[in-house]
């Protein structure tokens, strides 16, 4: 991502990259060969001066190899190539200077300038190797000198001089084995932070809910995810055009702003509100945004997710809700009158049992009291008398037989049994 980009991370990573280090080798070469360039034309004319023509000569070679190195160096990519030929020619000439005994051993000072060099150019092998060669022709020269020479140097200044270089070589080889272990720390570092980068980014690219960033001050979208420009109907371009105002109502960022700048990104501001699409519609969301702090600059962080589907869901529970709500009244209303319509029907039952139960026991008491009067007066009374306590009687068992008769009509009514005649009826 653009804006959670680390800054130092870029840093390190254009630090440690190959062509940055080439850059800076190349110069350190230029600038070295620059300074030892004057030096050595003017070792050349002095030995032209004096007749000293192999001495001049190999001045004058060294110069000319001087020069065709920095026309490569600066003309062609193999880089390595060029520092090769420089330090191998170069020591050839220091040899020959070696052998001959020019300089009377200031020469030899320049010996200790080749291994750092040849480790900082070549790397850890090709500086290894080529400070062997240049340790080995140096102790030859100086231990088994040539016949033609005049200056020789003492066996126990050799010795001691071959002790430094071979110091110098070790010191050489510990340096760049130190900078070699700290640049791949560097890129193992730099690896890892690409990697979590990379993992930043696809997780920015592809989250569930739409992602936005802009600039505090002016609230210009600087970046959104994939999501944000399907939802908005924008593509990458359209949308790095746009503002915030463009999408979200005024009150909506002015509250968010203040909110993010009170808590100072502790908390995060949380609402539902509308933002409006390309082709002027709207649609419901919920917000999460948050103040963002990245290498002094403040952005904001915003989280949009599609609240439509859950709306709509709303709404349908809301519909469902007051229709269920709607049929529980109309269902009580109905279960209501169901029990009035019992409490009136059992008002009724009770009225009837009463009633029924005051006509039983009229010709019931009857029918008792006239048997009674027929066994207390038996014998006493006459036939006339008799038949009317047995008139009485029956009649009063017929009447009860007609309750009763009525009474069993009702319950086959009751149980949906029986069957039920019309018939004509004089009221009059």
């Amino acid at each position: 991502m653009i804006v959670l980009k680390n800054r130092q991370t870029s840093r390190i990573e254009n630090m440690i990259k190959g062509n940055i280090e080439e850059r800076r080798k190349r110069t350190v070469v230029s600038i070295v060969v620059f300074l030892i360039l004057p030096v050595n034309i003017i070792f050349t004319i002095d030995n032209y001066l004096k007749g000293q023509d192999f001495d001049f000569i190999a001045a004058l070679l060294l110069a000319v190899n001087f020069v065709l190195v920095l026309i490569y160096l600066h003309r062609f990519n193999n880089s390595k190539a060029a520092y090769t030929i420089m330090l191998y020619s170069t020591s050839f000439f220091l040899f020959y200077f070696i052998a001959s005994g020019t300089g009377l051993g200031t020469i030899l000072y320049w010996v200790f300038l080749f291994p750092p060099v040849a480790f900082f150019l070549l790397g850890k092998k090709g500086g290894f190797v080529f400070s062997a060669i240049l340790l080995t022709v140096v102790s030859f020269l100086l231990l088994f000198p040539l016949k033609f020479v005049i200056n020789h140097y003492p066996t126990a200044f050799s010795l001691r001089y071959l002790v430094v270089v071979i110091m110098m070589i070790v010191i050489a080889y510990g340096m760049e084995l130190s900078r070699t272990r700290f640049r791949d720390l560097l890129l193992m570092e730099n690896r890892l932070l690409d990697s979590e980068q990379r993992r930043r980014e696809a997780l920015f690219a592809n989250a569930g809910d739409a992602i936005l960033i802009a600039d505090y001050y002016s609230q210009k979208i600087l970046e959104g995810n994939i999501l944000a420009c399907k939802r908005l109907g924008y593509d990458k371009s359209e949308l790095a055009a746009l503002n915030l105002r463009d999408i979200f109502e005024d009150s909506v960022l002015s509250e968010m702003i203040q909110t993010i700048d009170i808590t100072n990104s502790e908390d995060l501001y949380l609402r539902e509100t509308d933002w409006v699409m390309k082709d002027g519609s709207t649609s419901p969301i919920e917000m999460t945004s948050a103040l963002l702090r990245l290498d002094g600059a403040r952005y904001i962080q915003i989280f949009v997710r599609d609240i439509h589907e859950r709306k709509q869901s709303e709404e349908k529970l809301k519909t469902a809700y007051e229709e269920m709500e709607n049929t529980v009244i109309e269902r009580t209303a109905e279960l209501q009158m169901e029990k009035e319509k019992a409490e009136a029907a059992n008002q009724v039952k009770s009225e009837f049992v009463n009633n029924v139960s005051h006509e039983l026991r009229t010709p019931l008491h009857a029918i008792l009291s006239y048997s009674q009067f027929g066994m207390e007066k038996y014998a006493k009374i006459d036939d006339k008398k008799r038949l009317h306590y047995f008139s009485q009687i029956r009649k009063s068992g017929q009447k009860l037989f007609e309750l009763v008769e009525n009474l069993l009509d009702l319950s086959f009514f009751d149980t949906q049994k029986g069957d039920l005649e019309l018939n004509l009826v004089d009221l009059y």
